[in-house]
């Protein structure tokens, strides 16, 4: 599990460094048109600090539709590797 969540944050990283590279500013006098994609409801789940109870870790897996859903983990802060 912890190998897929390493993998899955590796490819979020690649793909939000892609996305950001491709905003180039518009030209004078153009209009700004921005497109969304995406769910238009969901859930996100932000955990601080030494995350030790397994429920928060359970009902992460449970929102995201089970355990073989794709889930995106995004550390900000860690001292593990």
């Amino acid at each position: 599990m912890k190998k897929l969540l390493k993998n899955a944050f590796a490819a979020l990283l690649i793909i939000l460094f892609l996305i950001s590279c491709n905003n180039n500013p518009p030209l004078r006098n153009q209009a700004i048109v921005y497109a969304t994609s995406g769910p238009d409801s969901g859930h996100l789940v932000i955990v601080g600090g030494n995350m030790k109870d397994t429920s928060i870790i359970n009902r992460f897996i449970s929102l995201a539709g089970g355990y073989d859903s794709p889930i995106v983990l995004i550390p900000t802060a860690s001292g593990e590797r």
